[in-house]
């Protein structure tokens, strides 16, 4: 059997399992392509093995969650240490307290911090946690905060309320249509926006939960003007740091400027791909914690603290921010040049650490399944996000740009005039929560 032919049944095997394919949607070959690798079965550095392959992971790395690489040493080493010693018991752990002192260490404005293992659940759970102290209910949001009926419910009264921040067309049949009007998405985050919708609502607003930078860093005046919006009417301002967190410095975004929340969420990046997520909040934050009840025994498991220390210890130590800023800048300065040489177009996101892409114009979908099912052919995984690594060399940016070439000029060849279809291999990758393939 070869290894395409190996990948395909790995994915038959998965659709007759696994409901979707995948646990993660951003996981489906759907939004990739049709031969997008099904399994891993190991990794090291920025390298994983799938099908006996080795692939160059030229994507988000984790779904960003290997600012170190995969399987760092010490990282590994410390995980060992702790399964040594035991991942679970009857009582608490007391790593628990070494990493929530850690995290209160670099928010000098909180003072408690609550574990989770996922970021998801943390946004839940600090959603109920700021109703609960806030005695309101309705919370304005700006950003992707996680799959659970909170968040979705925005889309009752709207549909497409979260397609700037999700996929377009995403469907919420089983969440409660009694949550409608829960929840308002903020499309652009700005002071005036987030007026309107406060002075329009029929409600109290308990919380604004923003990410405050993905595509662009944060506007610190805006951001100073909601944060005195937010203090003025009571409400309580949680920064959603799962994605932004040590991306661009020692810490969250927001600790590039000078505006304090009430509360912080950080996942993904504090813990290398180790599942483990944290709230950290001011006691007024939290003074409503004893009237909600929320409870799960693997939040007190240790693995995930132990990771979390271990990762904090490392990036403190290394300081990877500017580096990852470089290598970004270079990706992006490269692929940018190449597609001018050929006059195919290209856009790409402000904030190199965390990029974001998009090749081709208005036939971005169909170019970017043809190069990403090419650069497979090259042993290099790559779709429309870079989150560069303190792994990534500019030699490993250079190899990318040497197989990407033919196919940009394939690209401008048929942009001349031709059949686009004969480019690729199968169909074309998703776009939209509803053009999803049939298993």
């Amino acid at each position: 059997m070869t290894s395409i032919e190996m990948n395909r049944s790995n994915w038959l095997r998965r659709n007759r399992v696994i409901p979707g394919s995948t646990n993660l949607f951003g996981k489906r070959r759907e939004l990739h392509c049709v031969d997008w690798p099904s399994n891993f079965t190991a990794t090291r550095g920025i390298y994983i093995k799938s099908n006996r392959k080795w692939y160059m992971d030229m994507t988000m790395c984790g779904v960003g969650c290997s600012i170190l690489g995969y399987n760092h040493k010490e990282i590994v080493q410390e995980l060992k240490r702790q399964l040594e010693r035991g991942s679970h018991c009857t009582l608490n752990s007391d790593i628990e307290i070494a990493c929530a002192e850690e995290l209160l260490a670099l928010n000098t404005w909180g003072s408690k911090a609550k574990f989770f293992r996922s970021g998801g659940e943390a946004c839940a759970a600090a959603v109920r946690i700021a109703r609960a102290s806030s005695g309101r209910t309705k919370v304005l949001v700006h950003g992707y905060h996680g799959w659970h009926d909170w968040y979705l419910s925005a889309a009752l009264s709207d549909e497409a309320a979260l397609d700037k921040f999700l996929l377009p067309n995403i469907p919420v049949d089983g969440v409660p249509k009694e949550l409608k009007g829960t929840i308002e998405a903020i499309q652009d985050l700005t002071a005036d926006n987030i007026s309107i919708a406060i002075n329009n609502s029929d409600q109290d607003i308990a919380a604004l939960v923003l990410e405050i930078g993905r595509n662009d860093m944060p506007n610190e005046a805006e951001l100073k003007k909601i944060r005195d919006m937010c203090t003025q009417r009571k409400i309580l301002l949680i920064f959603d740091e799962i994605t932004s967190g040590f991306r661009t410095n020692h810490g969250g975004m927001h600790q590039s400027t000078d505006i304090v929340p009430d509360a912080a969420l950080y996942g993904k990046t504090i813990s290398s791909g180790i599942p483990f997520s944290a709230l950290i909040g001011t006691d007024e934050y939290f003074s409503g914690i004893r009237r909600t009840f929320m409870s799960s025994v693997y939040w007190t498991e240790s693995l995930g603290p132990a990771a979390c220390i271990a990762t904090l210890r490392a990036l403190k130590r290394i300081q990877p921010y500017e580096y990852m800023r470089e290598i970004g800048s270079y990706f992006r300065e490269r692929i940018s040049e190449l597609c001018q040489e050929y006059l195919v177009s290209s856009e790409f996101s402000r904030i190199p650490s965390i990029l974001s892409f998009s090749i081709g114009g208005e036939d971005s979908s169909l170019v970017q399944t043809y190069i990403t099912e090419k650069m497979l052919s090259e042993r290099i995984l790559l779709a429309s996000r870079f989150y560069p690594t303190m792994q990534h060399k500019r030699g490993h940016v250079d190899r990318l740009v040497r197989a990407i070439e033919p196919c940009l000029k394939d690209v401008a060849a048929w942009q001349r005039g031709g059949n686009p279809l004969n480019l690729i291999g199968g169909k074309i990758r998703s776009t939209t929560y509803n053009t999803l393939w049939e298993s």
